[in-house]
Parts: C-alpha cells; structure tokens; sequence
C-alpha cells in the first residue's frame, strides 16, 4: 500500500517537475529572443547615430 502511495506521488512530482521545466525553457527562450531583438534595436540605433553624425559632416562640407 505504502509502496503504490509513493508509485503515485513519484509520478505526481515527475509531472509537476515536467511542466516546470518546460515553462522554465519556455521563459528562456522568450528571454533570448528579447536579447536578439534588443541587440538588433541597439545596432540601428548605433547605425542612425552614425549616419547622423556623417550627414551632418557632409552639411558641414557644403
């Protein structure tokens, strides 16, 4: 009896343990691409500030 008890309460955490993982690389994965996106906003910041700064050379020049 004791032994089935634990056979299901075993199973129990092997479930709750499964759903917890999954959300875990669930939120990892929405992390990383919240990196990427982030990194890709951040390199055309740097290229508008770049041609900013280049345009406003030319202005200069002219």
């Amino acid at each position: 009896m004791l032994l089935l008890q634990n056979r299901r309460l075993s199973r129990q955490y092997l479930k709750i343990l499964s759903i917890c993982i999954s959300k875990t690389e669930a939120a990892i994965d929405d992390l990383l691409l919240s990196c990427r996106n982030a990194k890709i906003v951040i390199k055309q910041l740097l290229l508008v500030a770049l041609l900013t700064r280049f345009s406003g050379r030319l202005i200069e020049i002219y």
